[in-house]
């Protein structure tokens, strides 16, 4: 199977390298290599430049105790998450989530969903959670919360968020 398979990875999201574009691809079949190399010079696509070069090697070689503390700090938010909602707003469903920052709220119970729950989140609370109807008609009931931040910072979006469905619920 090994022979069928294309690992493509990057920095970006882990690292804030998005703007560097670089990323990588690992190939373990010979063929399949010299197929992608064939198609990267006809397709003619750029070559990254030496600071994304550097990064990314800085990134994934000493970037180690950083990225630790990363994912430490992220948990930390998580769960902030999970018990927060199951004591403050149990009518909101959630999982939590176990290799993303990336917190999916369900709203079902609050009989909105769609545009109508987005603009109210907006005007009530001034939290912009990304819809889940976006990225398709399952994500309907479900508002998207990245916790990659302060806690100040979900802690005040957790609240404004309480405050809201509190005169509904």
């Amino acid at each position: 199977m090994q022979e069928n398979v294309i690992v493509c990875t990057s920095p970006h999201k882990t690292f804030n390298m998005a703007g560097l574009q670089i990323s990588n691809l690992i190939i373990p079949d010979e063929r399949l290599r010299r197929v992608y190399a064939w198609a990267l010079t006809r397709d003619a696509y750029p070559k990254p430049n030496i600071f994304a070069l550097v990064a990314t090697m800085a990134a994934y070689g000493q970037a180690a105790p950083w990225l630790e503390e990363l994912l430490a700090y992220l948990e930390v938010n998580r769960d902030f998450i999970t018990r927060y909602l199951a004591q403050e707003m149990p009518q909101v469903g959630y999982h939590p989530p176990e290799g993303t920052f990336l917190a999916w709220l369900d709203f079902s119970a609050s009989g909105m969903a769609g545009e109508k729950l987005q603009e109210f989140i907006i005007k009530q609370t001034r939290v912009v959670l990304n819809a889940g109807i976006i990225f398709g008609v399952e994500g309907n009931n479900f508002m998207r919360l990245n916790f990659a931040c302060s806690r100040a910072q979900v802690e005040r979006a957790l609240e404004r968020l309480k405050k809201a469905f509190e005169r509904i619920w």
